[in-house]
């Protein structure tokens, strides 16, 4: 049984192949596409809520100085000295060239990790690698 297809039956196979698999990435490229634009108008929504309620009159202090004093009493009241937050503050700018920003900065505690991760497996492997890499 020597079945061999004709050039005209590949050429139609190949050719219908190709225009499922990019009909396919059509449809998806419109599907992701219509749902950016669902999220889009949902989050414009949400905030054109917001606005209305966070007039700025002329009394009210701008955002750069509603920031330095919420950072300013964010730092005294962490008990974190001025010197500290001064320190943290140049490291970052160091760090960043100048376009870092410090926000804020807050104490966090360590996490407990509990048990050890690795299984005597790992150790076993571990130790058989360094082995064989002459450490």
């Amino acid at each position: 049984m020597d079945m061999l297809l004709t050039w005209g039956e590949v050429f139609t196979v190949v050719l219908t192949g190709l225009v499922i698999v990019f009909a396919a990435l059509i449809i998806l490229i419109a599907v992701v596409w219509t749902y950016g634009k669902i999220f889009t108008a949902v989050n414009k929504n949400k905030q054109d809520k917001q606005k209305p309620g966070q007039t700025q009159t002329a009394d009210s202090p701008t955002s750069t100085q509603t920031s330095q004093s919420e950072t300013s009493v964010q730092a005294d009241t962490s008990g974190i000295p001025q010197s500290v937050i001064a320190a943290i503050t140049a490291a970052v700018a160091a760090f960043t060239d100048g376009k870092g920003v410090v926000t804020g900065i807050a104490v966090k505690k360590p996490r407990k990790t509990g048990k050890r991760r690795s299984t005597e497996w790992g150790y076993a492997g571990t130790v058989a690698s360094m082995k064989r890499t002459g450490w």
